[in-house]
């Protein structure tokens, strides 16, 4: 992930991890929201945890500006990922699990690696796919949205009507 995006990613993080911003578009995190972001490419580059505090958030979105583009894209193992971050979560019951994966390229993992998890134990989370630049591969994401109950919207068009439409279904 390059050029067009990775601006259009880290515009993405801005928003979603500022809370002036989220506030005017009503779709801000409240404290008792757990947010866990992996980025990554053909790998987890690493793994931070927050509330929806907004000097959680700030550091959050300091770490994900310090990311730049490298690698290949392999979504399914980030997903596995998430799955085992919230596990104590979803046994507690008291959130409304959900997985956001943005993406602007085509996973070269394997779908077995997310769908094996998640029907062992990850059936309450849906993955809702965010699609960035011109070589996402929407299809992989609505093969995902469609066995987890989630859907796949367009971020190229307008991060603020993405990002209200996932919030709306969480």
């Amino acid at each position: 992930m390059q050029g067009v995006g990775e601006h259009q990613l880290l515009d993405a993080m801005r928003f979603l991890l500022t809370p002036a911003r989220t506030r005017e578009m009503l779709v801000q995190w409240s404290k008792e929201d757990r947010i866990f972001l992996l980025p990554f490419n053909d790998h987890i580059i690493w793994m931070e945890r927050a509330t929806g505090d907004e000097g959680e958030q700030a550091k959050l979105l300091s770490r994900t500006l310090e990311l730049h583009a490298a690698g290949g894209t392999d979504f399914y193992t980030c997903g596995a990922r998430a799955l085992t971050a919230m596990k104590p979560l979803l046994d507690q019951g008291r959130h409304l699990p959900a997985i956001i994966i943005m993406t602007d390229g085509k996973s070269q993992g394997s779908p077995q690696t997310f769908q094996q998890p998640w029907e062992a134990d990850g059936r309450r989370v849906p993955v809702f796919g965010v699609t960035f630049g011109e070589d996402a591969d929407r299809s992989q994401l609505e093969t995902l949205a469609k066995l987890t109950g989630g859907r796949v919207f367009d971020g190229t068009k307008s991060l603020t009507d993405a990002f209200r439409a996932v919030r709306g279904y969480n």
